[in-house]
């Protein structure tokens, strides 16, 4: 109770995604504004097998668009920036089984330093 917020997203390509977030509270008047995107880095498909690959009926075509669809996305480079002037990044990404994250948090007019936090997080999935 007291607060609104709005938010707005859009995919701008297959490899990217933009959006904002805007927060108000009425009892405080405070407002903030968040700006991020998302970079998404997908496995590359072999010039040799894309060479190959050439769909010359409707039937190896679909199976072409379903094999294509199972290339994973294999990093994600997330980043933000606020009106308060924090910067935020974080990297995920994935080798084999174990997923990572890692990012920090910068504060632009912080007196002691901009490194606000530094993060790392590992998982295993078997």
């Amino acid at each position: 109770m007291g607060q609104i917020s709005t938010s707005y997203a859009i995919k701008a390509s297959p490899y990217s995604a933009f959006c904002s977030r805007f927060d108000f509270n009425l009892y405080s008047y405070e407002s903030e504004l968040v700006v991020g995107c998302e970079l998404w880095q997908r496995r590359q498909i072999p010039a040799k097998m894309a060479a190959i690959a050439q769909p010359t009926t409707f039937r190896t075509a679909v199976e072409l668009t379903d094999s294509q669809q199972e290339d994973p996305i294999t990093g994600v480079l997330k980043a933000r920036i606020g009106s308060n002037f924090d910067l935020g990044f974080v990297w995920e990404g994935r080798f084999r089984n174990v997923v990572f994250s890692l990012g920090a948090t910068l504060d632009l007019l912080r007196a002691t330093g901009p490194v606000k936090n530094v993060g790392c997080e590992l998982s295993y999935t078997a």
